[in-house]
């Protein structure tokens, strides 16, 4: 219960929720809600060439400096040759995409291929 039903505190959470509101709690409930959009890779979903998305010049080559292994953008930044905002923005650009899954802390690393 976000509140209690006799308080008026509560009445925009409750009318929130009456509208359809949902609980965010971290970044893949929202990619849940997105997923008509951006659909999601499915696990076991084999991942070649022929099977990514279109990717610009950009995400191609943030995508050749990751790994299954989480890497901090801080140490992509000195990896490679591009402007910090160009890498967060291709980060996310293959995030949206399902190729690149972020951690906390900025880590990012390939989705595994399962």
């Amino acid at each position: 219960m976000p509140g209690s039903i006799q308080s008026f505190k509560s009445t925009g959470t409750h009318t929130l929720i009456k509208q359809g509101a949902k609980l965010v709690e971290n970044a893949a409930d929202i990619l849940e809600e997105i997923s008509c959009v951006f659909p999601q890779p499915q696990p076991g979903a084999n991942r070649n060439t022929a099977a990514l998305p279109d990717l610009s010049p950009e995400e191609l080559l943030v995508m050749g400096a990751l790994a299954p292994y989480p890497v901090h953008i801080d140490d992509l930044i000195r990896k490679i040759d591009m402007e910090p905002g160009k890498i967060s923005g291709a980060l996310l650009q293959l995030e949206l995409k399902g190729v690149v899954l972020q951690s906390a802390g900025k880590l990012f690393s390939l989705v595994d291929d399962g």
